[in-house]
C-alpha cells in the first residue's frame, strides 16, 4: 500500500519475477500516488494488479507502464489496472513485443482508468506482436472497460495476426477521445486487430468516441479478421473526421446494434 506521503515514488525498471499488488491511498480530493517507471513481467507468476495508483511516464521517458520482458518464456495469469490513471508515457499502456520467445497471459485488464497524453511516437496503446508467425503468444481475456482515454496512441489496440486469442475481447462503456492521430504509416486507426483467432469474439459496445480528427480511423490494417467477425452495439460517435469510416469499418458496421 501505498500513499501520499512519499509520493512521487521513482520505480525505475522492474523485472517483475513473482506476484505484485500495488494499491494507492488517495486523498479526500482525488489525487493519487504517483509511481514513476516500468514493470516488465520475467517468468511464470500469478499476478500483477494495480488499484488507486497514478501510473507516470515522467514527460515521456518511459515508453510504457507494464510489458512482457523480450528474449523470455512468460507465463502469467492476470494483468490488471484498476481505478488508476496513466499518463506521460511514451508509447502506450501495455506492450508484448515480437522479441518475446514465448509468453502466456491469462487476463489483461484496464477497468475505470483515466488515461491520457501518451503520445504513441514508437508503439500503440494495447501492443501484442506475433513472432516468426508462429502462434507461441497466447492470450486469453482482454478487457478494457468503464475507462477514459484522450489524446493518446498511435493505434489504440494492435493484436498481430498469428496471436493467439483463447477467450475474449471486450470494449465496453469507454469514453474515446482524439486517439490515433499519430500521422504515421503505422497508425492503424482504433481497430488494428488481425489476429485470425479472435473472429467472433470481439465486442465493441457501448462506447462514446468523439473528436476523431486528421488521420484518425475506426480501423485501416484489418484484412486478415473482416469487421463482420466483430459484435457492435449502441456505440456513439460526435465531430468524426470525413475518413473517419472507410471500407474496413464502415459507419453501418460501427452503428450496428444500436448507436
Amino acid at each position: 500500500v501505498v500513499s501520499m506521503t512519499g509520493s512521487p515514488y521513482d520505480l525505475g525498471s522492474v523485472d517483475l519475477t513473482k506476484n505484485m499488488e500495488i494499491y494507492g491511498l488517495e486523498d479526500a480530493d482525488g489525487t493519487r500516488p504517483v509511481i514513476m517507471g516500468t514493470v516488465s513481467v520475467n517468468g511464470t507468476i500469478d499476478h500483477f494488479r494495480c488499484e488507486g495508483i497514478e501510473w507516470n511516464g515522467n514527460g515521456y521517458e518511459i515508453g510504457r507502464p507494464v510489458q512482457i520482458k523480450d528474449a523470455t518464456t512468460t507465463s502469467i495469469n492476470e494483468v490488471i489496472f484498476k481505478n488508476c490513471t496513466i499518463t506521460g508515457f511514451e508509447n502506450g499502456i501495455f506492450y508484448s513485443s515480437d522479441k518475446v520467445t514465448n509468453s502466456d497471459v491469462g487476463t489483461l485488464t484496464f477497468e475505470g482508468c483515466d488515461i491520457y497524453d501518451i503520445p504513441g511516437s514508437g508503439g500503440d496503446g494495447i501492443d501484442i506482436r506475433d513472432i516468426d508467425n508462429k502462434e507461441v503468444v497466447k492470450f486469453g481475456n482482454i478487457n478494457f472497460i468503464n475507462n477514459t482515454v484522450y489524446n493518446s496512441f498511435r493505434t489504440f489496440m494492435r493484436i498481430d495476426e498469428y496471436v493467439n486469442i483463447t477467450g475474449k475481447i471486450t470494449v465496453r462503456n469507454n469514453t474515446i477521445m482524439g486517439v490515433s492521430t499519430f500521422d504515421n504509416s503505422n497508425n492503424r486507426g482504433i481497430i488494428g486487430i488481425q489476429a485470425t483467432s479472435a473472429a467472433g469474439k470481439i465486442e465493441f459496445s457501448s462506447n462514446l468516441f468523439l473528436h476523431m480528427e486528421t488521420v484518425s480511423t475506426m480501423s485501416s490494417h484489418n484484412k486478415n479478421l473482416p469487421i463482420s467477425s466483430f459484435t457492435f452495439s449502441n456505440n456513439h460517435f460526435f465531430d468524426v473526421n470525413e475518413e473517419f469510416f472507410n471500407d474496413q469499418c464502415t459507419e453501418a458496421n460501427a452503428i450496428a446494434g444500436g448507436g
